[in-house]
């Protein structure tokens, strides 16, 4: 009777050791260091604050990346290689009717001249009408052709008369401008795809590139009325 009761008693005591687990580990005399290291290392490390940037070097600046809207833009800045006339003839203003119709004292003879490479404003076809700014390019061509003055010219030596008779030319009204590339810069005109075999050809190309970033003439948001709808309306 007396090893029943004995018995369960130890096996009571030795579950309690188990449990208890081992004593603690003293910590008098411990800085609050050392106490924390004896519970066993950290499991995860906690940070406060935000993340610091990554140092740069004094004076670095940062390079922006050029996005297409920015490339567009910073071509409208650009003005197209001026062109020098090879073999350069004096002519004299005799008389400009309009951008189409401009005759030149050449020698002794008036000639009806073309400006070689330009799609007047009355032969430009867009998605809208354009034919109010021929007033524009008449009065364009008039203040750069004055009466009497003095002109430089180039006669084209491939195909030195139109269809119409009339003689293909560059018409330099200073030595730093041609007129057949400023009517396109302009937007008054548009630089003739079927003559790209001209060498004026590729500066007329960029001017009418620059022209349409920039929204001038023919290129711009302006409206032109229909003259038989505006009339009808007044």
């Amino acid at each position: 009777m007396g090893w029943r009761l004995v018995i369960p008693s130890i096996s009571l005591l030795l579950l309690a050791l188990a449990c208890a687990g081992p004593s603690p580990t003293p910590t008098t005399g411990a800085t609050a260091l050392e106490q924390r290291l004896a519970r066993g290392p950290l499991t995860r490390a906690i940070v406060t604050g935000s993340p610091q940037a990554a140092p740069v070097a004094p004076g670095a600046t940062e390079t922006p990346v050029p996005t297409e809207a920015s490339r567009a833009f910073q071509r409208r800045g650009t003005t197209p290689t001026p062109i020098r006339a090879r073999e350069p003839a004096s002519a004299f203003v005799s008389v400009v009717e309009n951008n189409s119709r401009i005759s030149l004292l050449i020698g002794n003879t008036v000639e009806l001249v073309d400006l070689i490479g330009v799609t007047p404003v009355e032969r430009v076809h867009m998605s809208r009408a354009v034919d109010c700014f021929l007033g524009d390019a008449n009065r364009v061509v008039q203040d750069f052709l004055p009466t009497g003055a003095r002109v430089e010219i180039e006669i084209d030596p491939v195909t030195p008369r139109d269809r119409d008779g009339r003689l293909r030319v560059g018409v330099w009204p200073r030595e730093d401008l041609l007129l057949n590339v400023e009517l396109v810069l302009q937007g008054l005109g548009r630089a003739d795809i079927n003559q790209r075999g001209t060498r004026y050809y590729t500066a007329q190309r960029d001017a009418e590139q620059e022209a349409r970033l920039n929204y001038r003439g023919v290129w711009s948001d302006l409206m032109c009325l229909d003259k038989s709808v505006w009339i009808g309306r007044r």
